[in-house]
């Protein structure tokens, strides 16, 4: 197998396994259900999926031929991806059925059709009864990939239409590992083993942290601000926090991990932490605040970190209505 799809299934080959198995003897589902948390490499997989089925060769896939080398671009005709999107907050009926008329259209050029819904958890109710209407009449040459953060919320009808395929977390250590082979001249060990730690073995969402290691960063930052700082000072935390719905979340999940830091220093506990080179001025800022403190700013970003991912409400808005009420907990 020569793809460069192939290098990111790290941690879940059993997948990519029984996906050729899937190819190499011509049994296929209709429907496949990606789930796991984020950063598993969920939807690339897909792609590597979209490449065995869609291949020129026997050997799939090759990752040099003509449809493959399309699916690797995104422009193959027989391969459609959609998702929510940054600014969009669910996916509407009028896209899925959208979706489900195209599947009804022969390929052009190989013999399946690809239709590959990233974020399919955010389908509105009246989109997944769409779908399910394709699922229960499915055409020959149709492959429906759903990739999920959260499983539960697709209906009990949908999954049961679908061949449910879970990714698993691999260790902290072996991500590690991964990585520091993968980007050796990169980055160095230290941040690596950070990143790793702060994305819980997840490799996806390491990387995403080693290309914005601001985000790290975050959280002693934040408890500096907020407990030696004045509030203006505080609230221009703002500006860096809304860049896009993306960097929110990351920065939401920064504090999170940094108040867990801190309430494991408060219990001087031996755990591993997230920001172990911050221990020295994170132990300062323990004393200041109490666990109750500490555990109401944890419900407090994750109500509003619900907010950002879950509605179209403004990042800025979103952001300060946090940041007050994190500075009122904490003063």
């Amino acid at each position: 197998m020569n793809s460069i799809l192939t290098e990111n299934v790290f941690g879940n080959e059993s997948v990519r396994d029984r996906l050729e198995q899937a190819v190499r003897t011509d049994t296929i589902s209709h429907a496949y259900i990606f789930s796991g948390q984020a950063g598993l490499y969920k939807s690339n997989t897909a792609l590597l999926f979209a490449q065995m089925i869609l291949c020129d060769n026997e050997n799939k896939p090759c990752g040099h031929c003509p449809s493959c080398l399309k699916v690797s671009s995104g422009n193959h005709p027989d391969m459609l991806v959609t998702d929510a999107g940054d600014n969009v907050k669910s996916i509407k009926v009028e896209l899925i059925r959208s979706i489900r008329s195209q599947a009804y259209i022969m390929p052009s050029e190989g013999k399946r059709k690809i239709f590959i819904i990233r974020d399919a958890h955010k389908m509105t109710i009246a989109a997944q009864n769409a779908l399910l209407k394709i699922f229960e009449e499915p055409p020959s040459s149709a492959v429906f990939i759903l990739v999920t953060e959260n499983l539960q919320k697709l209906l009990p009808t949908v999954k049961s239409r679908g061949s449910i395929i879970n990714f698993i977390s691999p260790s902290i250590e072996d991500t590690k590992l991964f990585l520091n082979k993968k980007y050796e001249s990169k980055y160095p060990k230290e941040l690596i083993s950070n990143a790793s730690s702060f994305a819980g073995g997840a490799p996806g969402e390491a990387e995403n942290i080693l290309e914005n290691t601001k985000v790290t960063g975050f959280a002693p930052g934040f408890f500096k601000a907020a407990v030696s700082g004045d509030l203006y000072t505080f609230l221009q935390r703002i500006l860096s926090m809304t860049e896009n719905r993306t960097s929110f979340l990351q920065y939401c999940d920064s504090i999170i991990k940094g108040c867990s830091d801190l309430i494991k220093i408060k219990g001087q506990s031996n755990g591993n932490l997230f920001h172990p080179e911050s221990r020295q001025i994170l132990t300062e800022y323990s004393r200041k605040l109490t666990r109750a403190n500490l555990f109401n700013i944890i419900d407090i970003i994750h109500k509003c970190r619900d907010t950002a991912e879950n509605t179209n409400t403004s990042l800025s808005v979103v952001a300060m209505n946090m940041l007050l009420k994190c500075w009122e907990e904490i003063h």
